[in-house]
């Protein structure tokens, strides 16, 4: 994965976004936990297509796995990303 952008989580978390190994065409993005030697945990660093991360968090709604308040997370950043947009 070509990464261009990193967002800290803390305590190790990453989550990375940029161009999909696959093809550098498509983005994608990675949940990343970084190892001691600069590597990253194959089992839990996994990297998706940007476009299915839409029918994850979706189908993650609708199974109300989400706790109140991180359904209302995403709530806010989805009204948040379209007041961007219509500006």
């Amino acid at each position: 994965m070509n990464v261009h952008d990193v967002i800290d989580l803390g305590e190790g978390h990453l989550i990375e976004f940029g161009e999909a190994t696959w093809d550098n065409q498509q983005p994608s993005v990675r949940n990343r936990y970084p190892t001691a030697t600069g590597g990253f945990n194959p089992h839990s660093s996994s990297e998706v297509p940007i476009g299915d991360v839409c029918p994850i968090v979706v189908e993650t709604l609708r199974r109300d796995a989400f706790t109140p308040e991180e359904t209302m997370a995403v709530l806010q950043a989805a009204v948040d990303s379209v007041r961007r947009r219509l500006r």
